[in-house]
């Protein structure tokens, strides 16, 4: 599937509007149309694009053409974007604004830990190194369809910050949301764990987002994930290193994961508008 394609039929306000009608039920072409001012004509080409990129599916029933999310072929990360229509985001809403623009940051940190315990750290102790703000307690559930949220405690709604597209320990966690930055309509956001030397690793994010946000606004957005790479989970991490990370790092080795050579990061973070 390609995901500049989906990023593309997913960047209209319009074609956003019709996922989240067909999130709620399949609905035929007449019945879309209905919903908008634009003409019939101009629908059904928004749903020719949104089939082109595999996130609709049709059925001919007679003459009548249902259209409806094409879930089972998604990859998990589409999945878990789609997803966010069912924890309460602004999408599910409508109030998606129309004018967005594509960003798209890369940033890397090197952590004096094996790969590994990285890794249990990033996912299993979210809510001792995340920013936040207020009272509640970080969660990452680190399986596909699992949730970033904040938990506020009994009585009180879960903020759901993002859902989990993919997770492959030790290698991988990918951020499906807008990780609870204004302004950020969606994004997805890879962060990989990668052998830098004997008890190092690298960890590489990416994030691919749509934004409705001026120049000042993108700054804090890099900001906000140089901060939490190297002001928030390095510097966690680096307070963690035990006695039995050593044998973490062998466990990998006896896997035969590939080690990668020494990178010359530290604490070096490079973005990109």
């Amino acid at each position: 599937m390609d995901d500049d394609l989906i990023w593309k039929a997913l960047s209209d306000p319009s074609r956003r509007r019709i996922i989240e009608l067909l999130h709620a039920q399949p609905r035929r072409t007449g019945d879309l149309a209905a919903c908008f001012e634009v003409t019939r004509f101009a629908v059904m080409k928004h749903l020719d694009l949104l089939v082109e990129a595999g996130l609709v599916s049709v059925e001919r029933r007679g003459r009548e053409r249902w259209n409806r999310l094409a879930l089972e072929r998604l990859t998990p990360t589409v999945a878990g974007w789609l997803a966010q229509f069912a924890v309460g985001t602004e999408a599910e809403q409508g109030n998606l604004p129309g004018a967005v623009e594509a960003m798209a940051i890369e940033a890397a940190v090197e952590i004096d830990l094996p790969r590994r315990r990285a890794y249990q750290l990033f996912v299993e102790q979210a809510e001792n190194w995340w920013p936040r703000e207020g009272e509640g307690r970080v969660r990452l559930e680190a399986a596909t369809g699992g949730w970033l949220y904040l938990d506020r405690g009994p009585g009180r709604p879960q903020m759901i910050w993002a859902v989990i597209g993919d997770a492959r320990a030790p290698a991988a966690v990918e951020l499906i949301g807008a990780c609870g930055q204004k302004g950020v309509e969606s994004a997805r956001t890879r962060l990989a764990f990668e052998k830098a030397g004997k008890g190092r690793t690298v960890v590489h994010l990416r994030t691919d987002a749509l934004v409705t946000l001026d120049q000042g606004g993108r700054e804090r957005y890099r900001s906000f994930w140089r901060r939490l790479l190297t002001d928030a989970f390095a510097t966690y991490a680096d307070s963690q290193t035990t006695p039995g990370d050593a044998d973490l790092d062998i466990e990998d080795d006896e896997h035969g994961e590939a080690q990668a050579g020494s990178t010359g990061w530290r604490r070096a973070v490079n973005d990109d508008a």
